[in-house]
């Protein structure tokens, strides 16, 4: 549903056979537990494990992380910056191509954001909407964006792109305030 390079360290298929675990312990439980729309109060082996992220795209997805927090803290420069660095790592990471965007279109680089909107939108899936909402950020069209935000977030189910969502959702409404308020944004 996301872009076909989405990768993320944690995902269940990550810890394959044979990987070494920094932690690893397998129990079974009986809570009350609902997997992909089935629900069971069975009892289910369940395994958890901390496993080693040392790859390129393990530090570029831990780069991406940290971008997106800084960026919802408000440091849009900072979290560009971390974005480029995980690209750089992985080039083919497309969330953190959408946050670079995200970072160019709030930081009023209007043409460049654009641009890489574009170039991102022809690969269409999960992230068409927040590519949509970051074209009107860019465009300055704040309450178009604001719309398809609030939708985005109420209706997605992808952890990542809703974290996303949310991000850029709240640092919209704190520039709306800030500009309501006669303030800029620090």
């Amino acid at each position: 549903p996301g872009f076909s390079q989405d990768y993320n360290p944690a995902s269940p298929s990550y810890a394959g056979p044979g990987d070494a675990p920094l932690y690893e312990s397998a129990f079974r439980h009986r809570f009350y537990t609902i997997f992909a729309n089935s629900e069971t109060r069975r009892e289910i082996p369940v395994r958890l494990g901390f496993y080693h992220a040392g790859g390129a795209r393990d530090k570029a997805w831990i780069l991406d992380s940290e971008g997106l927090s800084l960026f919802r803290g408000g440091g849009i420069a900072a979290a560009g910056l971390k974005f480029r660095e995980a690209l750089a790592l992985d080039p083919a990471c497309g969330v953190c191509r959408v946050n670079l965007a995200a970072c160019l279109a709030f930081g009023g680089k209007k043409r460049e954001a654009s641009e890489l909107i574009v170039k991102l939108a022809s690969s269409g899936g999960a992230a068409a909407p927040l590519l949509a909402a970051l074209a009107d950020v860019a465009a300055g069209e704040d309450a178009a964006a604001l719309a398809e935000l609030e939708a985005f977030t109420a209706k997605h189910s992808i952890e990542q792109y809703l974290m996303m969502g949310f991000a850029y959702k709240f640092a919209l409404q704190d520039r709306m305030r800030s500009r309501m308020s006669g303030r800029p944004r620090p």
